[in-house]
Parts: C-alpha cells; structure tokens; sequence
C-alpha cells in the first residue's frame, strides 16, 4: 500500500471543481488507522493530530 500526499491551496473546492465533505474525528474515534489497514499497538495516532512526526 502507498499513500501519496498532494498540496493544494486553501480553496482546494474551487480549484479541483469538487465538493467535499470533511468528517473532524477525534482520536478515540478516528477510523483512519482502520481504513490504511494498521494497529494502533504499532502506530501511534498523536502524530495525525499533531503534525508533529518523531
């Protein structure tokens, strides 16, 4: 599996012509680890909230 990040500007709707629908989670249910398929025994989480990568 491969996850490729791409930057954008801060009106990302009108520039790719898309309508989007953001979903805030919060870390005690945050499905993002489900969805990439990892464990959160080993991958912690803090960094997705974060920013902040050790």
């Amino acid at each position: 599996m491969e996850l490729i990040l791409i930057g954008a500007s801060a009106n990302i709707e009108q520039e790719l012509g898309i309508e989007l629908h953001p979903v805030n989670e919060i870390k005690d249910t945050a499905e993002i680890l489900n969805d990439l398929r990892m464990r959160k025994s080993r991958h912690p989480i803090e960094p997705l909230f974060t920013g902040e990568w050790r």
